[in-house]
């Protein structure tokens, strides 16, 4: 049932796609039979495979801009400029030679949940014309495109961007920032797409960054001959099919670890905003991975990077686990990882670093929380950092049953007892909702979660 229904979208879809296509008849036979072979080749191959990449979606914008890491110059606001929930998110563990890039944020003209190698890609039967779902996404609906004024302008401006004729699923995020002092910015990036090698030409879905504004002449980041990111049509020399870490492996393409260095900008406030889509049409997949924002100076331009391969720096192999645990109790989250030593370990609860001087295990794998009370319940993260790099583990929460009181694994009588015994004396452990005082008011948010059970 649950292919049929995704068969059904798929067609109408296509059928969408001849329609417009009707007001452009010098482009509609190759955007028919593209979309037909989509269509088949989402029946003929598995749709999700594990891979090397590690993604996680995600809208908050405060996650997005710390995930760039920067370094000399303050950001001030990170905003979705354009695009819809799954087209934005943080990635790790870009990390397998040739091809690396170190920790940082992901924008995709598709879903980023699954950007891992595509299973069977490299089997002789597979066909890059029509890859899966995994890098198969139509994200806004139609009618609507998805697409940006500015994206569109600089498309259609003396031909930046090839064979252009509209932008759609795009995804933009805006990154306000302030400077110090007069200084260049860099960020490094690698762009990667499943139109190669299939529809290069056609469709060839792009990358482009603005700095402080939207016309054409803002747009940043461009070869050495004046042509905008699009693996197969620029970039030539650095488009490769040997990256073994993400979907665009061979047979697909990207354009690896390019740095883009602005011209020197005074101090104040700035802005860029980065855009991925689709163009021409919704379907078949690119994504952008950028990180490392920094200001420093450097020749204007979009280079090689300066960047070593992610060798060395931390990896996360096990994330700390959900715990559930009872007032006076205890509870410990543990992070494993890799990296050059030494590492160095940080737990944060609800965002704010845990001081060592109120708990030492703050700065070990371990964190190991002791009588606990309701002012610890909330989601700890560990930060695991050396010389190269940082890598921030997931949020993992802890929860209290305030109902087993005495912590013997149910809720009966005896945590009344156990309760009122603590309450009478006026003792800390008493003060279940966490205001800083024991009160009638612990009472009543006793009783609730007692009724209630665990």
């Amino acid at each position: 049932m649950l292919l049929l229904m995704f068969a059904d979208r798929m067609l109408s879809a296509f059928k969408g796609n001849l329609a417009m296509n009707a007001l452009n008849y010098s482009r509609g036979m190759s955007v028919s039979i593209r979309g037909a072979a989509c269509l088949l080749g989402l029946f003929a191959l598995p749709l999700v495979a594990p891979g090397s990449v590690t993604t996680h979606r995600t809208m908050d914008v405060d996650v997005l801009g710390a995930a760039l890491n920067p370094v000399g110059l303050t950001i001030d606001a990170v905003s979705i400029h354009n695009g819809v929930d799954g087209q934005f998110g943080t990635y790790s563990n870009f990390e397998t030679r040739p091809i690396t890039i170190r920790p940082g944020i992901v924008l995709s003209s598709g879903n980023v949940d699954n950007l891992g190698p595509i299973p069977g890609a490299t089997a002789p039967d597979y066909d890059p014309s029509s890859p899966p779902e995994q890098v198969n996404n139509q994200m806004v609906p139609e009618p609507d495109s998805g697409g940006t004024p500015e994206f569109d302008a600089y498309g259609a401006f003396a031909g930046n961007i090839e064979n252009f004729s509209g932008s759609y699923d795009v995804a933009a995020l805006r990154i306000d920032f302030t400077l110090d002092q007069s200084s260049a910015i860099k960020f490094d990036f690698i762009f990667g797409s499943v139109e190669f090698p299939s529809w290069t030409s056609q469709f060839t879905d792009s990358f482009l960054v603005f700095l402080d504004g939207t016309d054409p002449a803002n747009q940043i980041t461009l070869d050495a001959g004046g042509n905008a990111v699009q693996v197969g049509s620029s970039f030539a020399g650095f488009e490769t099919v040997d990256d073994l870490n993400t979907a665009f492996s061979n047979p697909h393409g990207l354009i690896h670890h390019l740095t883009t260095t602005t011209a020197k900008l005074p101090d104040g406030e700035h802005f860029l905003i980065f855009e991925i889509g689709d163009v021409n049409d919704h379907i078949l997949d690119s994504a952008v991975f950028i990180s490392n924002l920094r200001a420093e100076d450097g020749t204007e331009g979009t280079e090689p990077t300066e960047d070593p391969p992610y060798e060395g720096c931390p990896h996360i192999s096990a994330q700390p686990q959900p715990m559930i645990g009872c007032l006076s109790g205890s509870a410990s989250f543990t992070v494993t990882a890799s990296g050059d030593p030494p590492l160095t370990y940080r737990w944060r609860k609800d965002g704010v670093p845990i001081e060592t001087d109120v708990n030492p295990t703050a700065a070990s794998p371990t964190l190991e929380i002791s009588n606990i009370s309701a002012a610890d319940i909330g989601e700890y993260e560990c930060v695991v950092r050396n010389s190269c790099d940082h890598e921030t583990t997931h949020p993992a929460a802890l929860t209290v049953c305030i109902g087993d009181y005495n912590c013997d694994g149910g809720v009966d009588g005896t945590d009344l007892g156990a309760f009122f015994d603590r309450w009478e004396l006026g003792d800390a452990a008493a003060d279940v909702n966490a205001d800083g005082g024991v009160d009638g008011a612990d009472v009543s948010t006793f009783f609730e979660h007692w009724e209630g059970g665990c």
